[in-house]
């Protein structure tokens, strides 16, 4: 098969390429402009913010992967 290469990867490699991954994905929302985060929003709050609701799923989910 194409994807046997998966096999041979260990556990503790494939929990630090998610990890890595949630970590890219969190970077890249950072790397956002406020002007897309408040985007038709006149008056924003913290609770708007996106930037601060993707790093606290994140973590979350880095937490999660790292005990499972």
């Amino acid at each position: 098969m194409f994807f046997s290469f998966f096999d041979k990867i260990p556990m503790f490699g494939a929990k630090i390429i998610v990890i890595l991954v949630l970590a890219v994905i969190m970077i890249s929302v950072w790397a956002l402009p406020n002007k897309y985060i408040y985007k038709g929003i006149d008056k924003p709050k913290l609770g708007h913010n996106l930037k601060l609701w993707v790093t606290g799923l994140m973590i979350v989910q880095i937490i999660i992967y790292m005990i499972f």
